[in-house]
């Protein structure tokens, strides 16, 4: 008669037990996570390189984001030839046809 009785408990336990496990698992994968959205893709074109040699950097730089260029890099150099800060000279000359996918270098005046 004991073992008939906990035949009886135990079988009731263990289907509430899968359920749970099963839900868990449903939750768990339901569950979307988060991802940042990936950055829409640059639209390269081809334009006129400015001069931008004895602009301030942050000038320089802004004038060859807002044209488009995305690949901007900045080294700073010591070279005496101007104030700190001012562009010094760029890696592509002005006036030439580039492509905003190129990578641009601006060598800075170190402070």
């Amino acid at each position: 008669m004991e073992k008939k009785r906990i035949k009886t408990i135990c079988i009731p336990v263990l289907v509430i037990i899968a359920i749970i496990i099963t839900i868990g698992i449903i939750v768990n994968n339901s569950r979307t996570e988060k991802t940042e959205s990936p950055e829409p893709p640059h639209k390269i074109m081809h334009v006129y390189m400015p001069d931008v040699v004895g602009q301030m950097e942050e000038s320089a730089y802004n004038k060859l984001s807002d044209i488009g260029f995305y690949n901007i890099k900045i080294e700073y150099e010591t070279t005496g030839l101007s104030e700190a800060s001012r562009v010094n000279r760029q890696s592509i000359p002005p006036q030439t046809t580039a492509g905003t996918d190129f990578e641009v270098t601006l060598y800075i005046e170190s402070k």
